[in-house]
């Protein structure tokens, strides 16, 4: 089985494949309620605070509760990322009894690995880059289709390319402020990325304002090449979306590109 570059992930997958099956050899997208009966435990939506939890009932039902009103992709990664707080307690042999109002901080390292065992199991890494590599050109359109297939939201789509060691890839997020007539501010709110010192070859603010005026002047997304540095500079087809929230303006520049570092080894 391939995994993606978190060793933890692929550790806890290897050592409880004998309580699930291997997620590559399901079909796609990935049967959740199948997967939850495997491990003992039924998918319930409840109106709740929280987006899920892991409960037992005093019947003896081992139950993962689920938020009712969120969106059906949402639920989804929920659901993954409780799946994956099961496996790593029983990768650890803890015990998987957790109170209705316990919670963990988000950025614990428990957390952090239930998110990573999330993506493994609802996008199985060498299925996910045989999708991927379908693909030929990045797009909105493109990630749309990616996440139509396995059934998961745009930004944890995108998240996963990021994962996959053989690409170059980025997602950031960016919050337009209007100063003036004639002055925007620009704001990263976050990043995703395939390795931590890829950077914009010119200005970051400059690359972001030139794709949205494009955006705003044509009445589409922009989508083009943006040259980056990693270890080398490279061209990165890439795509702009643009969004309001809470009369908030956002864009998200992302884009991918298979590693000639990845295509030389091969070769070799």
């Amino acid at each position: 089985m391939i995994f993606s570059k978190d060793s933890i992930a692929s550790q806890v997958l290897c050592s409880t494949r004998h309580f699930i099956p291997c997620v590559e050899n399901l079909p796609v997208p990935i049967d959740l309620n199948y997967l939850a009966s495997c491990l003992g435990y039924i998918i319930e939506e409840a109106r709740i605070q929280q987006q899920g939890y892991i409960t037992d009932t005093e019947d003896g039902k081992r139950l993962i509760r689920v938020r009712i009103d969120d969106p059906l992709r949402v639920k989804r990664f929920t659901i993954a990322h409780e799946i994956g707080h099961i496996l790593l307690n029983i990768y650890e042999k803890k015990s998987c009894r957790r109170a209705k109002k316990f919670r963990l901080h988000a950025y614990s390292r428990e957390e952090k690995i239930a998110n990573r065992l999330a993506a493994e199991v609802l996008m199985p890494v060498s299925r996910f880059r045989h999708e991927l590599l379908r693909h030929v050109i990045p797009s909105f359109a493109t990630l749309g289709a990616m996440a139509g297939t396995f059934d998961v939201s745009l930004i944890a789509c995108m998240r996963r390319i990021t994962e996959l060691p053989d690409f170059i890839s980025f997602s950031y997020l960016y919050e337009f402020t209007r100063r003036s007539k004639d002055r925007l501010e620009v704001n990263l709110q976050n990043r995703y990325s395939s390795t931590p010192n890829l950077r914009f070859v010119e200005k970051p603010s400059e690359v972001v304002e030139r794709c949205y005026a494009y955006s705003l002047s044509k009445g589409r997304n922009w989508e083009g090449k943006i040259r980056m540095v990693a270890d080398h500079q490279v061209a990165i087809p890439s795509f702009l979306v643009t969004y309001k929230k809470k009369d908030k303006f956002f864009v998200r520049l992302s884009g991918w590109k298979k590693s000639d570092k990845a295509q030389c080894k091969r070769e070799n």
